[in-house]
């Protein structure tokens, strides 16, 4: 049975009922890793709205989907189908809920599905019972796959999708993969970006990823914001077609790898999870585009000044 939650005041990225009926809400953009706002539970339920999306909030008590009173008429139109949850934290016990829809409306609209993909459920295998995890719970008529698998903004949205064999790369260089000193310092000509402190600026980067299981090296230097990113290790690797910023362009593809990394300021040096989502939108590079994330810190996807991505492998089995 699901349990009562207790409610709590707005989280600032939840949309009010007014906002979400007409469609008007927006997650906040912001040029840094965006926060991740608290609340204690939150029930998610409101009738006649197109657009429901909650994102970037940490939750103590998880989230419920229920029904409103009869003149809401959500009789009519079933939108909790049309929820977006994502990139949320749910830091609960494995005996809480994470997101769990009313069992009434799960008999009444068996195909409403919320979209529950890419969150956080305080473990890496994911949420249970329905789930294959130790995570929070989540109940039927959520799509939880794939999850986070560490938390959010850093962790990498991977988990439950089998990784991809293959190898992906990314330098200054064209016809040779990067080169990396014993302890993953780039020695060959680095990739260009723009800094997220200023897009006059540079920032630099090289990698090599290759699966299964997932190993290589990555390193990331945003100079002008005085961010260094470097690679402690690798959880996974997934290679899909087309490339997100180039889909119109034939073989082009795309690829997300994430993991563990030392991000290194002067004023001192964490530990937090990465995600790097990249495209290969083909040769010489021009048009290849690089996104880097941490807990503190995100820059991009952005097209590259100068360098070259290399995506090989693909989950259809091409090369």
């Amino acid at each position: 049975m699901i349990p009562t939650l207790p409610l709590s005041s707005r989280p600032r990225h939840l949309p009010s009922r007014d906002q979400a009926a007409a469609g008007r809400f927006q997650p906040s953009q912001s040029t840094t890793a965006p926060p991740i706002t608290r609340s204690k539970s939150r029930p998610f339920s409101h009738g006649n709205s197109s657009v429901n999306i909650v994102t970037h909030c940490r939750y103590e008590h998880g989230m419920r989907v229920m029904s409103v009173p009869q003149n809401e008429r959500f009789e009519d139109n079933p939108s909790f189908g049309t929820a977006t949850v994502n990139q949320n934290n749910f830091d609960v016990t494995m005996a809480a809920y994470g997101i769990a829809v009313h069992p009434a409306l799960i008999v009444a609209f068996p195909n409403s599905i919320v979209d529950g993909t890419c969150n956080w459920w305080d473990s890496a295998d994911g949420p249970g019972p329905v789930g294959p995890g130790t995570g929070a719970r989540v109940t039927p008529n959520v799509d939880y796959t794939p999850w986070l698998i560490a938390p959010a903004p850093g962790g990498a949205c991977l988990g439950g999708v089998p990784s991809t064999p293959g190898k992906v790369t990314g330098g200054g260089q064209i016809e040779s993969d990067p080169v990396f000193s014993i302890d993953g310092m780039l020695l060959s000509l680095p990739a260009l970006v723009p800094s997220l402190a200023d897009p006059r600026a540079q920032a630099t980067f090289g990698f090599v990823v290759k699966c299964c299981p997932a190993t290589g090296n990555l390193e990331y230097n945003d100079h002008q914001a005085d961010v260094r990113i470097k690679a402690q290790s690798f959880d996974g690797l997934s290679i899909s077609s087309p490339g997100t910023s180039c889909p119109a362009t034939p073989g082009s593809k795309h690829a997300t790898f994430g993991g563990t990394a030392a991000v290194i300021r002067s004023t001192g040096t964490t530990t937090e999870p990465f995600t790097v989502d990249v495209d290969d939108c083909g040769e010489p590079g021009t048009a290849d585009s690089f996104g880097i994330k941490t807990r503190t810190y995100s820059n991009g996807p952005s097209t590259l000044i100068g360098g070259n991505i290399q995506i090989h492998g693909s989950r259809s089995g091409g090369d």
